[in-house]
C-alpha cells in the first residue's frame, strides 16, 4: 500500500501543526487512546510528520489546561490540602518506573497494530464494567495510599497503545471508591507529571542529542500550540461531563467498534 501524505514537505508546516495539534488537543483526554489512534493511522500509511520539539509544546498545551482548570485545587495541595499531594507522588511512582525501565517493550507494540485493536477493545471492556462497577462512595482525600499506588499502576499499564490512560485511571479510581469528579480530577493530577516527565524526556532528545543545531519553526509551533490549547480545553470538559454523568459506555462502544474492525482489517485482510 502506497503512505498517503497529507503533507507537501517534510518539514513543519503550519498545517502539520494545526492537524496534530487538533489531534493531541482532543485524544488527550478522551478516553479513546491517543497513542493508539495515531499509532494506527501510521500503520494504515498515513503519512503525519513526527517532530519531537512541537510534541513537547503540544502536550504542554494540555498540561496548561489542566493546571488552570484546577488553579485552585493544585494551590491548596500546596498550602493545605497536603494528604492528596502525597497521594499524587505515591500514584506517580508506577508510571515512573515502567516508563523508565520498561519503555521499549510498549513502544514495540507500536508496530503491532492487531495487539493495539486488542488493546482497544481491553479499553472498551474497562470502561463498560468500570462504570456499572463504580462504587463512587467518597472524596479525593479519603483515597488510600495502596488505593492511589493502584490507580497509578494502572497509568502505568496505559502506556500500551490502545489502552486508554484517561479512561483507565478513572475508571481505576471509580472501581476504589472515589466519587465520579474525584475520579476525574485524581486521573488529571496524575497526568500532569507524567506527561511533564515524557515531555522533559522528549526535549532532551530534541536539544541535548548532540547531533548539531536544532532548528525549531517558531511560527508553526506556536499555532500548533494555541490549536492544542483550545482543542484540549473542550475535551477536557467533554470528559467531565461524560464520567460525571455516565457516558463512559459511548466511548467503551466506539473503543469497541474501532477495535473489532481494526483486528479483523490488520490480522485477516493485511496479515
Amino acid at each position: 500500500m502506497e503512505r498517503i501524505d497529507l503533507f507537501a514537505d517534510s518539514g513543519l508546516t503550519y498545517l502539520s501543526a494545526i492537524i496534530l495539534g487538533i489531534i493531541q488537543g482532543i485524544t488527550e483526554f478522551l478516553p479513546i487512546s491517543s497513542s493508539g489512534h495515531l499509532a494506527l493511522a501510521e500503520h494504515l500509511m498515513i503519512g503525519v510528520p513526527e517532530d519531537f520539539a512541537l510534541d513537547v509544546f503540544l502536550h504542554f498545551a494540555t498540561v496548561l489546561v489542566v493546571i488552570f482548570h484546577y488553579r485552585k485545587a493544585i494551590w491548596d495541595l500546596f498550602v493545605r490540602d497536603h494528604k492528596t499531594l502525597i497521594l499524587i507522588i505515591v500514584g506517580s511512582i508506577p508510571v515512573g518506573i515502567l516508563g523508565v525501565f520498561f519503555k521499549s517493550p510498549f513502544e514495540a507494540i507500536k508496530s503491532k497494530p492487531d495487539m493495539i485493536c486488542l488493546a482497544l477493545i481491553f479499553t472498551s471492556a474497562l470502561l463498560f464494567f468500570g462504570e456499572r462497577l463504580a462504587k463512587c462512595s467518597y472524596s479525593l482525600p479519603k483515597l488510600s495510599y495502596k488505593g492511589a499506588f493502584a490507580i497509578g499502576l494502572v497509568q502505568g499499564i496505559a502506556l500500551t497503545p490502545g489502552i486508554s490512560r484517561s479512561g483507565s485511571t478513572t475508571v481505576a479510581g471509580l472501581l476504589c471508591g472515589l466519587d465520579r469528579e474525584s475520579a476525574v480530577r485524581f486521573s488529571l493530577f496524575l497526568m500532569m507529571p507524567a506527561v511533564l516527565g515524557a515531555s522533559l524526556l522528549e526535549a532532551k532528545k530534541v536539544f541535548f542529542s548532540g547531533s548539531g543545531e536544532v532548528i525549531l519553526n517558531w511560527g508553526p509551533m506556536c499555532v500548533g500550540f494555541l490549536v492544542s490549547l483550545v482543542m484540549a480545553s473542550v475535551s477536557l470538559k467533554i470528559l467531565i461531563n461524560v464520567v460525571t454523568r455516565g457516558w463512559l459506555k459511548y466511548f467503551a462502544a466506539y473503543c469497541l467498534t474501532v477495535g473489532v474492525i481494526g483486528w479483523v482489517y490488520f490480522f485477516i485482510f493485511a496479515g
